[in-house]
């Protein structure tokens, strides 16, 4: 078994796993990527933001994985600190929601939370885009991918493989969350977003 790490108010993470990333994706055809933590927030701010936007998701019947990464940030003085950052990666299944209804979803998800941007694989579509602020879609049609656990894999891997970002770990799975049931963690209170 893979060693384990609690953070965040008794949260539990498993090292990161692109294998386990694949089962969790089952037969869903697409999926988002997402992160409320911004640097202008204190942790305890983030990690409500974070818990809000998990509660939220669930009230959409959407099936997750919750991602731990490490991102280099620089601080006021210039420097680069290693920052804890938690990730959504929400997947697609045409039986929760409609494809319209996921488009619904990630717009509303970058207004209520204010977020800079989002990475995502629409399902009718073979390529990832990126969502920004400001209402620009980037498409990445130049790479073709045979399928979505390619496409998964290319993204995770070149995440990972830079020097500023890293994936280190998933939230241990337990029975009782993502499946449209809220979870009470000690140490949290829902945020009015």
């Amino acid at each position: 078994m893979a060693e384990t790490y609690t953070k965040y108010f008794n949260l539990e993470f498993e090292p990161f796993s692109l294998e386990r990333i694949l089962e969790e994706r089952q037969d869903s055809s697409g999926f988002f990527l997402s992160t409320v933590f911004q640097k202008r927030f204190s942790e305890e701010v983030n990690l409500k933001r974070h818990e809000d936007q998990k509660l939220w998701i669930q009230t959409k019947n959407l099936r997750y994985v919750v991602l731990d990464g490490i991102q280099k940030i620089s601080d006021e003085n210039g420097r680069l600190e290693p920052t804890n950052i938690l990730y959504l990666l929400v997947f697609f299944d045409f039986n929760s929601i409609t494809e319209y209804g996921f488009e619904d979803v990630c717009n509303v998800l970058m207004k209520r939370y204010d977020l800079p941007s989002l990475i995502l694989k629409m399902p009718e579509s073979d390529h990832l885009e990126i969502w920004s602020k400001d209402h620009s879609r980037k498409s990445y049609k130049n790479v073709i991918h045979p399928n979505i656990e390619s496409l998964m894999k290319s993204l995770f891997d070149s995440i990972n493989k830079k020097d500023h970002f890293q994936f280190i770990g998933m939230e241990r799975v337990n029975s009782d969350k993502k499946s449209g049931f809220s979870m009470s963690r000690r140490g949290f209170t829902r945020a009015i977003a």
